[in-house]
């Protein structure tokens, strides 16, 4: 079973900023490390910067009570 990591981001701070992109974020800062319009566009790129197992997520316009979950590739 994967690991569970608890994310403290400011999703409504996120949602102006990444809207309908995917963003992945370094696990231990919480540090959005990269964004792009797929999943495999935002690992990759946060890999190519270093981090191995970034938490990667869609950033959506409008979270109301959902919470999101992470996805660990």
């Amino acid at each position: 079973m994967g690991k569970v990591a608890e994310i403290k981001a400011d999703f409504f701070a996120l949602a102006k900023k990444f809207c309908g992109q995917w963003v992945a974020l370094d696990p231990t800062t919480q540090d959005v490390i990269a964004s792009a319009p797929t999943a495999k566009e935002a690992l990759e790129a946060a890999r190519q910067d270093g981090c191995k197992e970034p938490l990667v997520f869609k950033v959506i316009d409008n979270y109301g009570a959902l919470a999101p979950c992470h996805a660990r590739f």
